[in-house]
């Protein structure tokens, strides 16, 4: 009974090790290729989740062959579409190419993110997804700390840190040029917003966003007064990362399903949003005064810098003038699309070749290169659903019985939530290390809509 009682223990304990290496691998996989100029770190969660479907194979095969979740389905029926959809562009890809090697990297880079998915699913305790969720939170602050220090560096020093000079020039390599003029040079731009640790601006803010509503999940109902706290640090530091969307982003989650942090008392709908954007400015003011004290001048500086990156890319989106980005030119961006769709209609209906697509990806409107890499079909039907039963979500929380179940829910929904929000201007959920959390996210949203129980 002892030997026994030991090894559960052991096997719970090297299972919560490799949950925690997969997310930390995930989360640093282009800082360790940047650091150590290989594209092998890459490969790490994947061996990890080998490790633990092996630790874990009674589970998998109940998931898989003996029907353990009979229920909501339809998510796998998706998810299956995805990869459907894309193992024919690969297979499509080779044949017009004939290039093996293309084989290899579109499956790891596309379709194999998928397995996280799978395995999320099939797990049965709720402890090891806590103990994943709190590894998004702890490697989320140290990809937020370095976001601002990063920050710092550019707009008060006019200096860069290692790490961009670094990820610029392997990005230079990653693309097969040496000519700077055709990178993106916002590495080496000192007064800009920060990069941060993931491979762009926007991606490293959208995983601060799941980061921080990540551990105001992990937070108990009744302490507002520290949700609110948490909930304002990370609206400081998207604010002082100077990335537009992402804080856009982070204040309409807020609103939609963390109102109850901002309510004193029972108020009308227009007296809480005016709540809501004072007590936003006023902890944030706050925070920033106390370190303002004692570095004024460095401090202010950054301040000055955030917000007038701010203004200026605002300005930047509305203004009319020939040299300013505009929602005008966004307007003609998908009018373009639309002009190539009619001219190669499968570009709507399943998206475009990997290899030398039609319409190239990692523009200004990120939901056409959703598009472009699933098809509109699916797509739309992703999103309107999750849209719809986001509407009913906040109507059961009432009559639910367990509780963590409920929270961990919440959570998986409001974080993919994030990425389709990003996708208005940025899409981001196909970066090498998103692309693994958007589909555990997924994992965790499936499982615990299976396994609520009602009042």
């Amino acid at each position: 009974m002892e030997t026994l009682f030991n090894r559960k223990n052991l096997k719970s304990i090297i299972n919560k090790i490799l949950i925690s290496l997969s997310v930390i691998f995930t989360s640093f996989t282009f800082f360790f290729q940047v650091t150590f100029n290989s594209e092998l770190w890459a490969l790490v969660p994947y061996i990890l989740l080998m490790l633990l479907v092996f630790l874990n194979i009674g589970n998998v095969i109940e998931y898989f062959f003996l029907n353990l979740y009979p229920k909501q389905k339809y998510i796998d029926f998706f998810i299956g579409i995805f990869w459907i959809i894309i193992i024919i562009k690969i297979i499509v890809t080779f044949l017009e190419y004939r290039e093996v090697g293309e084989i290899f990297r579109y499956l790891f880079l596309y379709a194999a993110p998928v397995l996280f998915y799978f395995f999320v699913v099939s797990i049965k305790k709720i402890e090891l997804i806590t103990v994943l969720l709190k590894m998004i939170v702890i490697c989320g602050m140290i990809i937020s700390t370095q976001f601002v220090y990063e920050s710092y560096n550019k707009s008060v020093n006019d200096k860069l840190t290692n790490f961009s000079e670094k990820a610029f020039y392997y990005s230079m390599k990653r693309m097969k040029t040496e000519d700077i003029g055709n990178a993106n040079q916002a590495r080496l731009s000192t007064g800009s917003r920060a990069q941060g640790i993931l491979s762009k601006h926007s991606m490293t803010s959208a995983y601060i966003i799941i980061c921080f509503y990540t551990l105001l999940s992990l937070i108990r109902e009744y302490k507002k007064k520290i949700k609110f706290f948490i909930w304002s640090l990370g609206f400081s530091v998207l604010v002082l990362g100077m990335n537009t969307t992402s804080i856009v982003v982070y204040m309409i989650v807020g609103l939609w399903f963390y109102k109850d942090i901002f309510k004193i008392s029972k108020v009308r709908k227009d007296i809480f949003v005016k709540q809501y954007l004072f007590h936003s400015l006023l902890i944030m003011f706050l925070l920033l005064s106390v370190f303002t004290v004692f570095f004024f001048e460095f401090i202010s500086l950054l301040i000055y810098r955030a917000f007038n990156m701010l203004v200026n890319q605002l300005l930047f989106v509305f203004t009319s003038s020939k040299d300013s980005y505009t929602v005008g030119i966004i307007f003609e961006e998908i009018l373009h699309f639309l002009d190539l769709c009619l001219e190669y209609p499968y570009l709507l209906v399943f998206g475009d070749l990997f290899k030398k697509p039609i319409y190239a990806i990692g523009g200004d409107v990120g939901f056409l290169d959703s598009i472009t890499l699933i098809g509109f079909p699916l797509y739309l039907s992703i999103f309107t659903g999750f849209i719809l039963f986001g509407m009913k979500l906040r109507l059961i929380k009432d009559i639910v019985i367990n509780d963590d179940t409920w929270k961990q829910l919440e959570l998986s929904y409001v974080s993919i939530m994030v990425f389709f929000l990003m996708d208005i201007h940025y899409s981001i959920w196909y970066d090498k290390s998103l692309i693994i959390i958007f589909f555990i996210l997924w994992g965790i949203f499936r499982r615990n809509l299976y396994l609520l129980r009602f009042k």
